[in-house]
């Protein structure tokens, strides 16, 4: 047992021997650090790659050096060697950063300096960081540009030791002045108030980009609207915008003609001009001629008095003919009636946000209706309303541009108070609800637009207000392939689903299905008594509008009836 004991020590012995020799001047034996006082050593031990019993080499030592550096604790690393067991004990000697006590901004205007604070990981009261603070830094730019100040930008960085604080300067990019281009006809006050940003302010690409969609809403120039930014003192990141746009012709004449089941053959002239004197006001006249005869005139002013109220006037007369049947004195005699209707509106509206808009209107219609070698004694009324309206658009077409949604939906709510207060010869409510929405079709170019719509009236006596005051269901607007004005009553319920295409150029098709109906009080139909329209028709696109022909078919009476109109149906 002694034996084999001392055999194991002298092995023992041998093998130490053997490993001290192997041991070269240039061998890491030990490592050691030095210097901090806040970071744990085994911190940086972990990110230290040369390990005890390799050879020192200049390009491990500054690999690993570096990686201490990245660490961020430090402002300034390097390495002592000494002797130790026959190699070298490698001392990498770190000075910390100093402990910040605080972090001051300037030149924040857009985010308080709380928010900024809140978003930033370096940490008070803690050894400064510089990994964490460049990725801070980093973060901030980004977090201006996400928000749309595309101009931002840390310009300075200063480490006070003695007040142990972090002064960060930015530079968030001022827009000196906006100048429009190109605008020959339109005046630049109507161009600036559609700016949704404003000089002396921080740029903003997000408003810059709503103020260029909004110009073109506006109708008055093609899409070619273009910007471009200006330097005008770069050291303090200011800037002016340049908007370029193209004037299109915003005057039209048009004529034309039709027919209906309504009004027969008639034609119609209609004057129009968006733009007056480049004043961003729209006048327009519309007369039409024919079996019945209706005459428009009306004016638009968008900006009233520079407010962001809008004023519209109308004046309307309409003298329509019609054939009636009544039983006098126990016979049935057929006779002409001719009702001359005038009157105007005015209307105030006000485009609350982007997609909500309210307006109010006011109107007064007088009426006065005669018959045929007087057979019944003439009649006038006079109506006096006042209606409020709630229009949430979510399309993404302007109604200004004349183009047809693709995508989104249209909510309009009404309410119309006729009479009472406001004197006439009728009293009663009106509301209405009409919600209207776009889907893509089977192709990209398709759309599915779908309506749905409801009003009804409360009051007395309603069944003696005039027929055109009424809820009328029929015709070209409500269900096709019936006569206009085939259902009337006080309540009404409507559904439109149409499959709109491109034909070619400027001609589209659409497919179309209707069902709708309206009834007095204490009425109450069923579905299959509601009047249901299908057919097919085209659409051509004209400065004036879309010029529409509809070919409806009545299943119920297997006829069909073609009717002519302007504009989409909804």
């Amino acid at each position: 047992m002694i034996k084999r004991n001392l055999t194991l020590v002298l092995l023992i012995l041998l093998l130490g021997g053997v490993a001290q020799a192997n041991v070269g001047p240039n061998t890491v034996t030990d490592i050691q650090i030095e210097g901090n006082e806040f970071i744990p050593t085994q911190d940086i031990m972990d990110v230290i790659e040369i390990e005890i019993g390799d050879e020192v080499d200049g390009s491990i030592l500054r690999n690993n050096m570096e990686k201490i550096y990245e660490m961020g604790w430090f402002y300034d690393i390097y390495v002592d060697y000494e002797p130790y067991e026959g190699g070298l004990r490698l001392v990498f000697q770190v000075m910390e950063n100093f402990e910040i006590k605080g972090i001051e901004f300037d030149g924040i205007t857009v985010y308080t300096e709380e928010e900024i604070k809140e978003a930033l990981e370096l940490e008070i009261g803690y050894v400064l960081n510089t990994r964490k603070l460049n990725d801070d830094l980093r973060r901030l730019e980004e977090r201006y540009q996400d928000d749309g100040y595309i101009l931002a930008r840390i310009t300075d960085v200063q480490l006070s030791e003695e007040e142990q604080v972090l002064y960060v300067t930015i530079k968030e990019g001022y827009l000196n002045e906006v100048k429009i281009e190109g605008n020959e006809k339109t005046r630049d006050y109507v161009i600036e108030r559609e700016f949704a940003i404003e000089e002396g302010a921080v740029f903003n690409a997000y408003k810059a980009q709503q103020t260029l969609q909004n110009i073109y809403n506006l109708g008055f120039f093609s899409e070619d609207i273009s910007s471009s930014l200006e330097p005008v003192n770069q050291e303090e990141n200011i800037f002016d915008l340049v908007i370029s746009v193209q004037e299109v012709d915003t005057g039209n004449i048009g004529a034309g003609g039709g027919y209906n089941t309504r009004d027969g053959f008639y034609g119609f002239v209609d004057i129009q001009e968006r733009n007056l004197l480049g004043r961003g006001q729209e006048v327009g006249v519309r007369a039409e001629i024919g079996r019945n005869r209706t005459y428009e005139l009306y004016f638009t002013e968008p900006s009233l008095l520079g407010s962001p109220y809008s004023i519209s006037l109308s004046l309307r007369r309409r003298v329509e003919r019609d054939s009636l049947e009544r039983m006098i004195d126990d016979e049935l005699v057929e006779f002409d009636s001719r009702e001359v209707r005038q009157g105007g509106s005015i209307t105030l509206g006000h485009q609350y946000t982007d997609n909500l808009r309210f307006s109010t209107r006011a109107r007064i219609d007088h009426s006065r209706t005669t018959y045929e070698d007087d057979i019944l004694p003439a009649s006038t009324t006079q109506l006096r309303a006042l209606s409020f309206t709630v229009r949430r658009d979510m399309t993404d077409v302007p109604f200004a541009t004349r183009v047809s949604p693709s995508t989104g939906g249209i909510d309009i709510g009404t309410i119309e108070k006729v009479g009472y207060l406001w004197g006439g010869d009728f009293d009663f409510f009106k509301y209405t609800l009409e919600f209207r929405r776009f889907y893509p079709g089977f192709r990209d170019d398709h759309t599915w637009a779908l309506r749905y719509k409801g009003s009804w009236m409360s009051g007395p006596n309603l069944d003696e207000i005039p027929r055109n005051e009424k809820l009328l269901v029929g015709g070209p607007e409500t269900v096709r392939g019936y006569p206009f004005g085939t259902f009337e009553g006080s309540r009404m319920l409507l559904f439109n689903a149409e499959y709109r295409f491109p034909i070619y150029g400027i001609l589209e098709g659409a497919g179309f299905f209707d069902l709708g109906r309206s009834w007095n009080e204490g009425e109450y139909p069923r579905i299959s008594e509601f009047g249901l329209g299908i057919g097919a028709g085209v659409r051509l696109d004209t400065p004036l509008g879309k010029l529409r022909l509809d070919l409806g078919y009545r299943p119920d009476a297997g006829q069909f009836r073609p009717h002519f109109s302007i504009g989409q149906t909804f």
